[in-house]
């Protein structure tokens, strides 16, 4: 990894930390709303830390994690979006939307395997 790669690569962990941290805050506090969120910047974190060798994991649980990180992604920002939208339609929706998702990612999993 090239030096650049590793200084923008700390730098968006330390930037994703303000953000979880705030968020934990509200979730200490009650608002469990972002939660979501919460779990989409902590696997973001997580992934960036594997990808600067910060934490060394096996190539296997690497691409497992790049897996599931594809998986959850869609979903999770779906949901993080319902919590911006004011209209009681478009929460539905976009709950649904959610787990349409999912079901659609373990049907394929299901046909295709992991």
């Amino acid at each position: 990894m090239h030096h650049w790669e590793t200084i923008l690569g700390i730098s968006s962990i330390i930037l994703l930390l303000i953000p979880v941290s705030l968020l934990l805050i509200n979730f200490r506090e009650g608002r469990f709303s972002f939660l979501a969120l919460i779990i989409y910047f902590t696997q973001i974190i997580f992934i960036n830390l594997i990808s600067t060798g910060m934490i060394r994991v096996s190539p296997l649980v690497n691409q497992n994690l790049g897996i599931i990180n594809n998986l959850l992604d869609a979903p999770l920002m779906l949901i993080g979006l319902r919590y911006f939208t004011l209209d009681q339609r478009l929460r539905k929706l976009l709950q649904h939307l959610a787990a349409a998702f999912v079901i659609f990612e373990l049907l394929v999993i299901l046909f295709k395997g992991f």
